[in-house]
């Protein structure tokens, strides 16, 4: 088994840490007073019955030692697992906390890898892209994997990564089920699922498949036929879809029925929203420009494929009936009167004679409308007409304010037409969707509709389409207040940008290197200061840095004998040679000097107007060539997405300038940024960077195949402290296309996933943005045939100080960021190499961060 180095500690003293029991949870927190986050959340978190649920209340600056501190708290109590979720100002703690405590506690535990979303009824659903989760980690050994929500549902693995259904489709995950709907726009679509999140609950036994988006172009039943062929027969038998925004169906067609048609088997569906409890649900239609409507009576109704031309009518699964109704007298049946009953259909109630009427089967067919609920009285008879209309307009007068002001009392005979008439579209333009949710009339229970929306009750008169208006029910509390959503994210497997054929040689960028005469290239103009970008740990020195050596803190690199170091990759495919990683020359190596503003990949808060207008202008040519390609991939990829219309030009030039970096040509970038050099490099390499901004995050171990000479060994050893001033590319997985003799695992915070802008071939890149620091856990140099390891972390802005040294609190993340790293090079040793590198960035994997060889300085 292996040990945990934090093995070797002295008795922790725990005077600092206040530990209360709050609802389900106990909570340690380090001040005095409990945030409001960790009560709130700890009152809201359903019971656990195999764990013991921790909430750790982190505020503020935590001192050295906070975390001996936390397991003394915890301590070895009996053999029941922890859920750990961490609240404050660095959340993601819990990632890296997590086999921390196991190995010193010798107990389970399980902590979010990703986004921690709180949802409704104290669900805590992780979603932040690809593997995010709950992970179970145990003392000793390899995290792994466990459920995407907590309390975790029977259907969970069905809905657990994003899946593209088609070209502009996408099925994401959410706390209730999955959303399939059209995948841009993602700021607007954005405002829809906070309030999904904070107010649809997550059912146990069944999971809801909402279909559409509001205000977006109707869904194709292509991409709801691809989901469900993904799905197994135990979870198609749970699963309830539910009409959220338009989708393509013929007008009139029951969407049910559509959709059994179309899969050929039995599918259920809601006859609302489910919004409420998940033990008291409560359905509600959704109007077609996205507001709530009425509670409707029916539940779930069940539809059979249609034999032949003709369709069997929907089964009622499940209803729910207001007390005023009393007992069943059989199934969604209810007495009323001596010579009257009322039952529930998918329109709202119907009030009948106590023997069935001629045409029953066209009521109880009959589709709702979203926007009004029918009490309809039976007119077959005409003698009994008047009692019936009578006995409808008394069940009405008993209901709730609310639904006397929304109800329409109609004859059955005028009911079917009525029903089937289109509802007045209440879009309205310039209105954004949170706004309209918050302005939401709650109804009985959770949710509610639009003031502006309120419509006026009807009563049928002695002519059935004739209808009287009365006063509308008056409006009361606003909707409960959206949750913050997790970091946009896209979805994997997304298609690769084929350059053209006719894409011409980016000379302007094979000239980088020479800073000769540029004044036909010239950049924009000087920027007054230099610091990081805001999405990246961009950590600029003093402006004459002193020599950087390791700090005093710092303790000396060991590394654990018996762990395994990554075994040499297999032989690639027979025709193909290996790509030997790159590597300087063995001559002299130093560290990277911090550049000058006007030579720096990245400038925080600058506006990047002029470079963006000098890459349109200079690099025109290979611009045009490149630029619908990109535009094509990005109107794809909703992570990349803006609420503003003006950006999407700024979004789209800097995607053209990241897909020019990731060329082969877009190596003298790299060169010329390494090198502090100015030159016409700087504003591509800006543009680049914010392009870069916007791609999916990479958190977790990234790989770089290297082969370091003695150097740049003894610059490890010395020296723990590295700042990349270019970019710094590094592979998801291992890759048999790529050899050298060491292996160097970085944790990556801000890394991102390059794959959906790559050349044709693609590759399974990480790129860190320029500024970005990394400390050194461990380096161990190759020896008797073993591959050597360096191990490092990527450092948050927060960790560096105004004078560039590190922090004093960072011994624990470094020692579980270390354990990670070694545990995921175990578990990549003992399987084959899956990463992919294409011809591209096989030249461009395997630079160490932050050194400069004496020949790469000449050359820049």
């Amino acid at each position: 088994m292996m040990r945990s180095p934090i093995g070797r500690r002295q008795p922790a003293d725990v005077s600092g840490i206040t530990r209360n029991t709050v609802g389900n949870a106990t909570v340690l927190s380090t001040d005095d007073r409990m945030s409001e986050e960790a009560r709130t959340l700890a009152f809201a978190v359903r019971p656990d019955d195999d764990n013991d649920v921790l909430v750790l209340d982190l505020q503020g600056e935590q001192p050295l030692g906070i975390w001996e501190s936390v397991a003394a708290a915890v301590g070895r109590r009996g053999r029941r697992g922890i859920r750990l979720v961490v609240c404050g100002q660095h959340p993601e703690m819990a990632r890296l906390a997590g086999q921390w405590l196991s190995d010193r506690l010798g107990r389970p535990v399980l902590a979010p890898y990703g986004e921690l979303v709180r949802a409704k009824s104290g669900q805590l659903f992780v979603h932040a892209g690809q593997s995010s989760g709950w992970v179970r980690h145990l003392p000793g050994r390899v995290p792994r994997w466990e459920a995407k929500r907590f309390p975790r549902p029977v259907w969970d693995d069905a809905s657990t990564e994003p899946l593209r259904t088609g070209a502009a489709g996408i099925a994401e995950p959410l706390p209730a089920g999955v959303w399939l709907r059209d995948s841009h726009d993602a700021a607007d679509v954005a405002d829809h699922w906070r309030w999904l999140v904070a107010s649809m609950p997550c059912l146990p036994d069944r999971m809801s498949v909402l279909l559409g988006c509001p205000g977006r172009p109707p869904l194709s039943l292509d991409d709801i036929a691809r989901f469900w062929r993904t799905l197994s027969g135990e979870t198609r038998s749970r699963v309830r879809f539910v009409g959220y925004g338009p989708v393509q169906q013929p007008h009139g067609e029951a969407l049910g029925q559509v959709l059994a048609d179309l899969l050929g088997e039995p599918v259920a569906c809601f006859a609302g929203l489910p919004l409420g409890d998940a033990t008291a649900l409560e359905l509600y239609t959704v109007t077609p420009g996205g507001g709530l409507g009425w509670r409707t009576y029916a539940m779930e109704l069940g539809y059979q494929p249609r034999a032949e031309s003709q369709a069997a009518p929907p089964r009622l699964m499940s209803w729910w009936s207001p007390l005023v109704l009393g007992e069943p007298t059989e199934p969604r049946v209810y007495w009323y009167a001596p010579d009257a009953v009322v039952e529930v259909v998918q329109a709202g109630l119907w009030v009948r004679p106590i023997e069935v009427p001629p045409g029953a089967e066209r009521i109880r067919t009959a589709m709702a409308r979203p926007d009004f609920p029918a009490f309809i009285f039976d007119d077959s008879a005409g003698e009994r007409s008047d009692r019936m209309r009578t006995l409808a307009g008394d069940v009405l007068a008993r209901m709730d304010p609310a639904t006397r002001g929304t109800a329409v009392v109609v004859a059955a005979s005028a009911a079917v037409a009525w029903l089937t008439e289109r509802p007045a579209d209440d879009r309205t333009t310039g209105i954004d969707v949170a706004a309209r949710w918050s302005a939401v009339v709650p109804l009985p229970g959770p949710a509610g509709r639009t003031a502006a929306e309120e419509p006026t009750a009807v009563v049928a008169t002695e002519d059935p389409t004739t209808l009287l208006r009365m006063p509308a029910a008056q409006p009361i509390p606003d909707h409960p207040a959206p949750v913050e959503p997790p970091e946009p994210f896209a979805p994997a497997g997304l298609p690769s940008i084929a350059a053209p054929a006719d894409l011409p040689a980016i000379a302007a960028l094979s000239a980088l290197a020479a800073p000769a005469d540029v004044s036909a290239l010239a950049p924009p103009a000087e920027p007054p200061a230099m610091t990081a970008a805001p999405e990246v740990s961009a950590l600029a020195p003093p402006a004459e840095p002193p020599a950087m050596t390791a700090p005093a803190e710092l303790p000396a690199m060991t590394a654990p004998a018996e762990l395994p170091a990554m075994t040499t990759p297999p032989e690639p495919p027979a025709g193909t040679a290996p790509v030997a990683a790159p590597g300087p020359v063995d001559v002299g190596v130093r560290r990277q000097a911090a550049p000058v503003p006007a030579a720096a990949g990245v400038v925080r808060d600058k506006d990047l107007s002029d470079e963006r207008a000098w890459l349109r202008r200079t690099l025109s040519r290979e611009f045009d060539a490149v630029s619908s390609s990109v535009a094509r991939v990005l109107s794809e990829l909703p992570g990349l997405q803006t609420a503003e219309a003006g950006e999407r030009d700024d979004i789209v030039v800097d995607a053209v300038a990241l897909r020019l970096f990731l060329s082969p040509q877009g190596a003298t970038i790299d060169a010329g940024l390494r090198a502090a050099a100015k030159g016409p490099h700087v504003p591509l390499a800006r543009c680049a960077a914010a392009g870069l901004a916007r791609m999916p995050s990479h958190r977790g171990p990234a790989v770089i195949p290297a082969s370091p000479v003695a150097a740049q060994w003894d610059l490890l050893r010395d020296a723990k402290l590295f700042t990349e001033w270019g970019f710094l590319s590094a592979l998801a997985e291992p890759s048999a296309d790529l050899t050298g003799d060491t292996d160097v695992l970085v944790w990556s915070m801000t890394g991102r996933r390059t794959r959906a802008l790559e050349p044709a071939e693609g590759a399974d890149r990480v790129v860190f943005a320029p500024g970005t620091s990394f400390v050194v856990l461990e380096a161990e140099e190759p020896r008797d045939g073993a591959r050597g390891r360096v191990l490092m972390r990527e450092l948050s802005a927060q960790e560096i100080g105004a004078d560039g040294r590190v922090g004093r609190d960072r011994a624990f993340l470094d020692e579980v960021a270390g354990g990670a790293l070694r545990r995921r090079a175990e578990d990549w040793a003992g399987r084959e190499p899956s990463g992919r590198v294409g011809a591209a960035a096989a030249g461009r994997v395997g630079a160490l961060p932050g050194m400069l060889s004496d020949a790469e300085g000449k050359r820049s």
